[in-house]
């Protein structure tokens, strides 16, 4: 498309980062020399992510493009990105998922966005809400589409 929002050329990725607006800019763009981007997963169904993702936790759909036939959707907060693949060819995802043990995001008040996030989605509850003193953090793991296993952390001052 020529808005900039689906590509499938070489550079696309590079138009599709340029077209789209995001609350933050690149690590060289800010002046600092490197910082984590992104972390890419397969998805059987985008819809099933987005639902989870953004109208469940409340993340925020940056950009979307095809390149190579593959569906990418950024999703995230101010400081990094989900990017979802999707091929509507395999639409079991390839990746082994058990190799990446969890997605942590962080949130102000864990015990109330589990409660909200479990109601909204009816994900299953890997753990319930507690406490790691050695991380000063209260904690909860939630199981998003496809297995993924996402940790919603809160820092306790």
């Amino acid at each position: 498309m020529v808005d900039g929002t689906q590509a499938d050329t070489p550079n696309s990725r590079d138009f599709a980062r340029k077209k789209h607006s995001r609350q933050y800019d690149y690590p060289s763009e800010r002046g600092v020399g490197m910082d984590v981007i992104h972390t890419a997963i397969w998805v059987s169904d985008l819809d099933d992510a987005r639902s989870f993702f953004v109208d469940g936790i409340g993340l925020e759909e940056h950009a979307s493009f095809t390149l190579g036939g593959v569906e990418n959707v950024y999703v995230g907060g101010e400081h990094g990105e989900i990017q979802f693949k999707y091929d509507p060819k395999h639409p079991e995802p390839a990746a082994d998922r058990s190799a990446l043990d969890h997605i942590a995001i962080s949130v102000d008040d864990v015990d109330a966005e589990y409660e909200r996030i479990v109601d909204a989605t009816d994900c299953v509850v890997v753990e319930e809400p507690f406490t790691v003193d050695g991380a000063g953090a209260r904690v909860t793991f939630l199981e998003g589409p496809d297995g993924y296993v996402v940790e919603l952390v809160e820092y306790l001052e």
